[in-house]
């Protein structure tokens, strides 16, 4: 019937958590995890993606990188999941061996958040490599609309996890829209850019486009929740721009067991090959 909608139990589930916090006092939301955003503040329920199909071909990451199983990594305590909105610690470990196999000097990052990939990658790659993260201003929390809807948290610091390490150092954090942002000055120079920032279809062209300019030769990017469950709607916009990026490019493979999307660039010899 026109105009109707089913909704699942588990989206009901979903809304009934939402309830149960705005009647949780400040205290004990403190202890159990981030405030919710308050009810009043503007925010914008996506638009539901058309339906979108996981198209590109999902492979063990052993078939690709054959010491994948085998390699050491380091992790830290901080890198804790404590949110929901954080990375799990099985897709961590991917992250960080990866790092340490494709060992870039220089990463680029879409979406710090608490910074705990940024850690994952800055604990495993070398001394010099240097990496950038991009994230929103704290002030523009509020104001920024986003694809989430309005569980977007206001009370994280930005590169939590990493700050007062000795990893820190390796690591530059820039704060401004995505799409304001000038890729010029990393034009071909970055060797592992990740993806993960506002999942919203027009965000993700952006931060793919300016991915694609910032790339060097043989360099890889990273989407993650290009796999996703039907409580996260709003990743469709991932799946959907990087299954059309797979059509005009190749080359994308997703990852079996998590929800990253990889594509490797042709090296300069390759791109010579092909010319």
């Amino acid at each position: 019937m026109t105009g109707t909608k089913k909704i699942s139990l588990s989206r009901l589930k979903k809304n009934f958590g939402k309830i149960i916090r705005s009647c949780t006092p400040p205290v004990i939301q403190k202890i159990f995890g981030p405030p919710r955003q308050p009810a009043d503040l503007p925010s914008e329920i996506p638009t539901p993606e058309p339906d979108v199909e996981f198209l590109i071909p999902a492979v063990e990451p052993s078939s690709i990188w054959p010491e994948f199983d085998q390699v050491e990594i380091t992790m830290l305590s901080s890198q804790i999941r404590r949110h929901l909105w954080a990375m799990p610690e099985n897709e961590l470990m991917v992250l960080a061996a990866l790092s340490k196999i494709l060992k870039p000097k220089n990463v680029f990052e879409f979406g710090t958040f608490t910074g705990a990939s940024t850690l994952a990658m800055a604990t495993n790659t070398p001394e010099n490599t240097r990496i950038h993260t991009l994230d929103i201003p704290p002030q523009n929390r509020r104001s920024h609309r986003t694809g989430v809807g309005s569980d977007i948290p206001f009370d994280f610091e930005i590169g939590q996890c990493f700050k007062s390490t000795p990893w820190e150092k390796k690591i530059e954090i820039h704060t401004c829209d995505a799409k304001s942002f000038d890729a010029g000055p990393f034009r071909r120079q970055m060797d592992l850019i990740f993806v993960d920032a506002d999942h919203t279809y027009s965000f993700v062209r952006n931060d793919t486009e300016k991915a694609l300019e910032m790339i060097a030769p043989g360099g890889v990017i990273l989407w993650h929740d290009y796999r996703w469950d039907d409580e996260s709607p709003e990743c469709a916009g991932v799946t959907r721009r990087v299954n059309e990026f797979h059509e005009e490019f190749g080359n994308c493979t997703e990852i079996q067991g998590t929800r990253f999307a990889i594509y490797q660039s042709p090296t300069a010899e390759e791109r010579e090959v092909a010319a």
